[in-house]
């Protein structure tokens, strides 16, 4: 098995490869995987930077590039009193991503020169990422924009998400629907004490996928790589691939 990782907002290639020693090991020794792959966010981030998605201060001290997937900005006001709306269980105030197709092109070259990959495995902002991967993903049925050549490239088996979320961006949020779920399999990771990304925004993203199986821990925002933990990532890849 050969997975794709993808970090999260602020974290870079090289410190997500130390936060994911543990959880390399458990794919490795678990669910056969024998490659990793890590993928880097495109945009960097001034020191100052705040954004939606918050990661652990400490961990920044680890390395000087802060990335992000995407720049969020608010969209003009008269298009937020139209988009703005009830959706998913949630008021759902939309934004704009702006370059999110940026970070999937660069995606979409490492599938194309380094692939190819079993699965995406993302974190946080990264688990967001995931979420569009799998609806855009090839191999699932009826893909998400399927016109789009730039993608064409992007095929694989499974997704997992942690601590992750539906986009908010007003283009991206139209692919999450449960009314029409993604076939793409799909795990999804999150903390009962999460206050990075809540509880509630990770259950609404797993709704959107047809073959959703679900991880739940008592802790917060983090990767989790215990005994139960592993468990399920067994499962859902012996499950899925």
């Amino acid at each position: 098995m050969r997975v794709l990782l993808i970090h999260g907002y602020t974290q870079n290639a090289v410190k997500f490869r130390g936060m994911t020693g543990a959880l390399r090991r458990v794919l490795k020794s678990k669910c056969g995987a024998e490659d990793f792959v890590f993928a880097e966010a495109p945009f960097a981030l001034p020191d100052e930077r705040q954004d939606e998605v918050k990661e652990d201060a400490d961990e920044n001290k680890k390395s000087k590039k802060r990335l992000s997937w995407w720049i969020t900005k608010d969209l003009p006001a008269d298009q937020q009193s139209q988009q703005s709306k009830q959706s998913k269980g949630d008021a759902t105030v939309l934004k704009q991503y702006q370059g999110w197709d940026a970070g999937v092109v660069a995606i979409a070259k490492l599938f194309r020169e380094q692939g190819p990959f079993d699965a995406v495995v993302g974190f946080s902002q990264g688990a967001c990422v995931a979420g569009v991967l799998s609806a855009i993903n090839r191999n699932a049925r009826n893909p998400a924009l399927a016109d789009d050549k730039r993608f064409d490239d992007i095929r694989f088996k499974a997704a997992v998400m942690i601590g992750g979320f539906i986009p908010r961006d007003v283009q991206l949020h139209k692919l999450f629907d449960a009314e029409q779920p993604i076939s793409t399999p799909t795990l999804t990771v999150y903390g009962k004490n999460d206050t990075a990304v809540q509880p509630a925004s990770s259950i609404a993203l797993s709704k959107c996928f047809e073959t959703s199986h679900t991880f739940v821990h008592d802790g917060g925002h983090f990767v989790p790589t215990n005994a139960a933990a592993a468990a399920a990532y067994a499962e859902f890849f012996n499950d899925s691939l």
